[in-house]
């Protein structure tokens, strides 16, 4: 008697991993039947096939197509010729061949083979098999653990927004697509398409939530990106992580502490520091300073109007600007005088509070000056301004005494510059910068 050796179900499905792992132009045919043979490698008529999912006695269903819409029973019970068809959810099985008079659980069964991962007929999803650092249910979102919180380093944990080590720091999210009790090992897909979900929005973004395990379309404050729906019931999992930032990588700088490397660092867009950026112009620690820069820039050109008291250019400096003490605003102004005799007053506001920077008979002539305003408390503040001018040929130049106003710091800040003389532009100023310095 000829007999024919098939292979068995969890051979054919090893292999056909190893094949998808090693990328060649082709693939074998895999056994479009299962075939039950007992552990001589005889046919079994009504041999019991238990499915249950990865590392546990929990039954996962098998289906009797492709579209996975009608599942076997499970045992899946072979025909008369030792046959059976099974397709595969995209996920992490044991199998368990059984005789057909075998109880439920099986007591003596042939074999069982677990940890074995289907390979789908055109592979979208990836699959990698991982272990619960705690139980998982069907569709939790997860991350590999560094060990931070006290967990275990390389256990797959659910996610959780509030905590930065289980959101925005891990390097490793996915989902578990079955249940997988702690400690056990089971399938974490990590891309492709993730289905049995309910109540999405198509198209919406869906973030890692404040509720461990769970998805949220509102994003968080430790925001992490796990993917968007693509329809009420299947969210497309986001394959980009946010890494740190290094020399060749874009990313997140401000995640946790982290050294760019020696070199010239170039930045494809402005960055914006929700917070004060230091830089350090010595070797010491201490030496540390802030980054600053211009806040306001007006360069068109602004004259009196006959006598009286005239706004020249003006900037609200925002409520909290100068937030601590030793924080300053520089602004600086330039222009020049009308050829006449008429007496001239250039003066500078800080709110409430002025402080004269020119003021005399000044018959034409350039001039330049440059007023500060430093924060000493919530509510005082020292104004002190120099005048540069040259008037009629002969240089000369004007520091006025420095006075402290009182303004209220919390709220917005008008400063500006006027012009008190007889004669249209008399006085005109033509460039007003100002700038925060931290």
């Amino acid at each position: 008697m000829t007999r024919t050796r098939t292979l068995s179900l969890a051979g054919v499905l090893l292999l056909a991993s190893s094949i998808q792992v090693w990328s060649a132009t082709g693939t074998v045919m895999p056994s479009p039947k299962f075939y039950c043979l007992d552990n001589n490698g005889a046919i079994v008529s009504g041999a019991k096939l238990f499915t249950y999912a990865s590392g546990t006695t929990t039954k996962l269903d098998t289906y009797t197509d492709a579209t996975l819409a009608t599942p076997n029973a499970n045992p899946v019970v072979c025909d008369s010729a030792g046959r059976a068809t099974v397709f595969l959810s995209a996920t992490a099985y044991k199998f368990t061949l059984a005789p057909s008079t075998d109880t439920d659980p099986p007591t003596a069964a042939y074999w069982s083979v677990d940890n074995v991962g289907a390979v789908a007929y055109i592979s979208t999803d990836l699959d990698v098999l991982g272990t619960a650092g705690e139980a998982l249910s069907a569709n939790d979102a997860v991350y590999v653990s560094d060990g931070s919180g006290g967990l275990t380093a390389g256990r797959w944990y659910k996610t959780d927004s509030d905590n930065t080590y289980s959101s925005t720091l891990p390097q490793a999210v996915g989902f578990a697509p079955s249940a997988i009790a702690s400690a056990a090992a089971g399938s974490i897909r990590m891309s492709g398409r993730l289905t049995g979900l309910a109540g999405l929005t198509p198209g919406s973004t869906y973030y890692v939530s404040a509720t461990p395990g769970a998805i949220t379309s509102t994003a968080p404050a430790n925001q992490r990106i796990l993917g968007v729906a693509d329809s009420a019931t299947s969210l497309v999992i986001a394959t980009s992580v946010l890494t740190p930032a290094s020399a060749t990588a874009a990313g997140i700088v401000s995640l946790a502490a982290q050294t760019l490397g020696s070199g010239v660092k170039t930045f494809t867009s402005a960055p914006v520091f929700n917070a004060p950026a230091t830089f350090r112009p010595g070797a010491s620690a201490s030496a540390d300073a802030t980054i600053s820069g211009r806040v306001n820039t007006q360069t068109n050109t602004v004259g009196n109007v006959g006598a009286g008291e005239d706004n020249l250019h003006t900037y609200s400096l925002p409520a909290n600007a100068l937030d601590a003490d030793g924080k300053m605003v520089r602004v600086i102004i330039w222009g020049d005088f009308g050829a006449t005799a008429n007496a001239k007053l250039l003066t500078a506001y800080f709110g409430a509070t002025s402080i004269v920077l020119a003021n005399g008979s000044y018959n034409t002539g350039n001039w330049r000056a440059e007023f500060v305003i430093v924060r000493t408390g919530a509510a005082t503040q020292i104004l002190q301004g120099t005048l540069w001018l040259r008037s009629a040929g002969a240089p000369d130049t004007f520091s006025p005494a420095q006075v402290t106003p009182g303004e209220t710091l919390s709220g917005a800040v008008t400063i500006k510059t006027t012009a008190t003389a007889t004669a249209d532009n008399d006085i005109r100023e033509q460039g007003f910068v100002v700038e925060v310095i931290g």
